[in-house]
């Protein structure tokens, strides 16, 4: 069975993930940085314009279930926007945040997850793509609130399982309980 993409549950890492990514390129920062603290696909991601970005919520229809979403930009999420805006001061509100080098598209999902598998290694971290993003989110948000089922409603998944499947509760709980159960 492939392995499958998983959170980075160290804080430290996501910090060093991020500082690498910021004295690499300021775009594939804030790449990282918006995945980590809104919990959007990559889908979703790519295609935001400076517009998007430049109130007091990210309004989008997510592209894999055509659902509505607004996620409100916290103090953080602003500063990350404010600093990116700042050094890119050309950039006009139709302006891709992530664009491409070839063109006026933003950056394939290949390339985000070349820039992030780049990174990995240099970190030394296996299992890490674009998902990990979202996968990191979903967990750090489950571990500093414990409030799953607004974790479900922000994933847009259909149960609570499915959502602790998803950041890995239920295997880290399996692997608990073996480990403390002796005969």
């Amino acid at each position: 069975m492939g392995r499958r993409m998983q959170p980075i549950r160290n804080l430290d890492i996501i910090e060093d993930f991020k500082e690498l990514l910021k004295q690499w390129e300021l775009r594939n920062w804030l790449l990282f940085c918006v995945g980590i603290s809104t919990g959007l696909r990559i889908s979703d991601i790519l295609p935001l314009r400076v517009r998007d970005v430049s109130g007091k919520y990210i309004e989008l229809t997510e592209k894999k279930t055509k659902k509505y979403r607004k996620i409100i930009i916290n103090k953080r999420l602003r500063s990350y926007f404010d600093h990116y805006l700042s050094e890119y001061d050309w950039l006009g509100p139709d302006d891709l945040l992530f664009k491409s080098q070839m063109g006026d598209f933003p950056i394939s999902d290949v390339q985000a997850w070349r820039i992030l598998k780049k990174i990995a290694n240099e970190l030394g971290l296996d299992d890490v793509g674009t998902h990990t993003m979202r996968k990191s989110f979903a967990y750090h948000f489950y571990q500093r609130t414990k409030d799953i089922g607004t974790l479900q409603e922000i994933l847009n998944h259909s149960t609570p399982r499915m959502t602790m499947i998803y950041i890995g509760l239920v295997q880290e709980n399996i692997d608990r309980a073996i480990m403390d159960f002796e005969m």
